[in-house]
């Protein structure tokens, strides 16, 4: 299963340690492509793997872009391929820019997950769900900003999270992080470790009671692809940073390199310069 970095900086910078660890940790697990992407005054750009260079860590490109890439955001990704072919036009991030200008800014967005059954999406240039769902994400936030009954981008992006799950069911996974280079979005919907013994709901409650038949027993359940996004943050005195990552690593600079936490499930998490402005409730 893939892996996902998101970096929200409180001014620009070039996070070329972070991208490093992550590279180094991670690209041998996932060997299938590589993707960086930030803006560049106020436009998206994303520097991903070519045909011959898909393992990140082995990566001149990837070595050359971390170094020189500076941004207050990044969304940088790792690929296993299990949708899509092993190319190039398959490797996250992926790019949004509405014509319309409906949506203002240009748009990045990555995955982590599995929609299976998807609806290929016309505008998709490759075969991933990843790029379908992302494109459905962007419509469904048109069409509600359009006919003017939402205003605002996250109250639009919560409403098409809820319709992309009541499309496909929660039995999908949906890790994402997407950003306009101003706001950061991260959401995480993974399959959790336990269930309840009684009717096998996932969801709980603060007390550790099922939220759909009040039981407080649960069993260990193994999933595949059971991948939260992880966070960590680094306070004003280091100059406000926050990382999001589906793999903890080992991060230069930073006070504690155990302090990772997990985001919370099915909630919406939203971020700007490094620090978090709400979480909503779970969708």
């Amino acid at each position: 299963m893939c892996d996902l970095l998101g970096i929200s900086c409180n001014e620009n910078d070039r996070a070329s340690r972070s991208l490093k660890e992550f590279g180094e940790k991670f690209s041998d697990t996932n060997p299938d492509g590589w993707g960086i992407g930030f803006w560049k005054d106020g436009k998206a750009d994303i520097i991903h793997a070519s045909k011959n260079d898909l393992k990140a860590k082995k990566s001149k490109l990837f070595r050359e872009t971390r170094k020189v890439a500076s941004s207050k955001n990044f969304i940088a990704h790792v690929r296993t391929q299990s949708c899509g072919k092993r190319d190039e036009h398959n490797c996250h991030p992926f790019s949004f820019h509405d014509d319309e200008g409906i949506i203002a800014r240009d748009w990045i967005f990555a995955h982590n997950g599995t929609v299976r059954e998807f609806d290929p999406h016309p505008r998709a240039k490759g075969g991933t769900d990843s790029e379908s769902i992302f494109n459905e994400i962007m419509d469904y936030m048109k069409e509600y900003l359009r006919r003017g009954k939402i205003h605002g981008i996250y109250p639009a992006l919560l409403k098409a999270i809820g319709k992309i799950f009541k499309k496909y069911g929660k039995r999908i996974t949906l890790n994402l992080l997407m950003s306009d280079g101003n706001m950061y979005y991260a959401f995480s919907h993974y399959a959790p470790d336990k269930i309840c013994k009684e009717c096998s709901a996932v969801n709980w409650d603060e007390n550790e009671r099922c939220v759909q038949c009040n039981n407080n027993t649960f069993k260990d359940h193994n999933w595949r692809n059971n991948k939260p996004i992880f966070m960590k943050r680094r306070g004003k005195a280091y100059g406000n940073v926050i990382l999001l990552s589906t793999g903890k690593f080992d991060t230069p600079g930073y006070a504690d390199d155990r302090n990772w936490e997990k985001i919370p499930r099915d909630q919406l998490l939203v971020v700007n310069c490094g620090e978090i402005i709400v979480c909503s409730d779970p969708i």
